[in-house]
């Protein structure tokens, strides 16, 4: 600076040097506060300086605290001169992918390593998650056996940003089979990976069929969750049989008798059947009733079938098995009687081999009902019951000539469902006569 006279004495010219104090202030400058960054990618801020420094300031750019899939992918390391300073660098930022639908969020600082003092400057990274919640199920179909229980376990596919409340209910389909336990269940951002259990019940009924249920799995609060929609299945355990109102009919020579039948269980279709003669004696005929059907609402309506028996030159009561058999429909389990003529000819009229008059009812034999009763016995007989596979399952005498059975076994257990024999002695120990029965629980 050179300081003029300008009046007055004359005195000698002088320089002063004057030095500015200048009032700007070193800083980073960003082109933005927070910044997006899609999971599984990457996006972008500028740092530059906003004064020129008097040297070189070098910078590091870090993630200082927050979501720890966010990172500095490039540009960590930066350097302002005297000629770039005002030339903006480029920082690009990573989102990793993860297993949570949150969507995190991390602090980025820039921040002066070495050169003239800049204070700190920060940026806000928020990732944008890509993942989408959903209920992960063990199984697409779930089968339940009648008056039982199964079970299924639920999940989530990603950590919840809040917790999640779900609704496990039966939507459709059979009203048997219904939510025992789970029907409510919470996943958290602690728990959303850990199996919750359902279990489902299938109630008794009088069908055979296996029924379904549709079983909804549905978010009832929190974050948005698409329902999952399961099949229950009901494995039933009837099984279809003939309910007869006897096992033994007496049909007068010339004349006819009737029995009744009907199903113990509901038919999931109509079943047609067929009544006949199966061995014995042919003087003893079907004279109606020998096609039938049962249809899902008349199953358990009784339905009569006649007998007749002709005419003959003999005195003997002649024997007949009738056969009762489904011939379409759903499968049933044979069922047979004995049909006894009884003649009206003078004369002997013998000993049947079969031992006809021997009467065994109800049949099938439902234990839960009540007990099997014997009558027209030997006396002083007994009876000897095998399984299939020839094993003994009870011995029962009496000393009259009626008896009972409640289908123990000789322990004093409940015999299974299932066919069995009975083979009857008379006092002497002689077999005379061997019966199959039906046992239904």
């Amino acid at each position: 600076m050179i300081v003029y006279v300008s009046a007055g004495a004359s005195a000698p010219l002088k320089t002063v040097k004057a030095v500015e104090i200048d009032d700007d202030v070193l800083a980073f400058v960003l082109d933005q506060s927070s910044l997006a960054v899609p999971e599984g990618g990457t996006a972008q801020f500028r740092v530059r300086l906003g004064a020129q420094p008097p040297s070189s300031v070098s910078a590091t750019v870090s993630r200082t605290s927050g979501d720890t899939d966010i990172g500095v992918q490039s540009g960590g390391s930066l350097v302002f001169t005297a000629s770039n300073w005002n030339v903006d660098q480029t920082v690009t930022l990573a989102a990793a992918g993860d297993a949570d639908v949150l969507n995190g969020t991390a602090t980025i600082r820039v921040r002066a390593t070495s050169g003239p003092a800049v204070p700190d400057a920060f940026l806000t990274a928020t990732e944008q998650d890509n993942g989408t919640l959903f209920f992960s199920v063990d199984s697409d179909t779930v089968f339940v056996p009648e008056t039982g229980t199964a079970s299924f376990h639920i999940k989530l596919t990603s950590q919840p940003s809040a917790n999640l409340q779900v609704a496990v209910s039966r939507s459709s389909g059979d009203a048997d089979i219904t939510v025992q336990s789970g029907g409510s269940l919470t996943f958290t951002t602690s728990n959303w990976n850990v199996d919750q259990t359902v279990t489902l019940a299938a109630a008794a009924d009088v069908d055979v069929a296996n029924g379904a249920a549709a079983i909804l799995v549905r978010g009832a609060s929190g974050p948005a969750v698409p329902d999952v929609t399961l099949v229950a299945m009901e494995i039933d355990d009837d099984a279809l049989y003939f309910t007869l109102d006897s096992d033994t009919v007496v049909v007068a020579e010339g004349s006819t008798a009737q029995f009744r039948v009907r199903l113990g269980n509901q038919p999931p279709a109509n079943v047609s059947v067929s009544v006949s003669r199966l061995s014995g004696d042919e003087d003893i005929t079907v004279q109606s009733g020998g096609a039938l059907v049962f249809t899902v609402s008349n199953w358990n309506a009784y339905q009569p079938v006649v007998l007749a028996a002709a005419q003959d030159d003999d005195s003997q009561d002649g024997t007949a098995t009738i056969l009762v058999r489904a011939i379409s429909g759903a499968s049933v389990s044979d069922a047979t009687l004995v049909a006894r003529e009884d003649d009206d000819d003078p004369g002997d009229h013998g000993t049947s081999t079969t031992s006809a008059a021997i009467k065994i009812y109800p049949m099938p034999y439902q234990p839960g009902l009540g007990d099997l009763t014997l009558m027209n016995l030997p006396e002083g007989g007994s009876i000897a019951i095998y399984d299939l596979s020839g094993r003994k399952i009870q011995d029962i005498a009496w000393s009259g000539v009626e008896t009972s059975w409640n289908g123990a076994n000789a322990a004093g257990s409940g015999v299974a469902s299932g066919r069995y024999f009975m083979l009857i002695r008379n006092a002497a120990g002689r077999v005379v006569e061997k019966r199959a029965i039906l046992v239904v629980r």
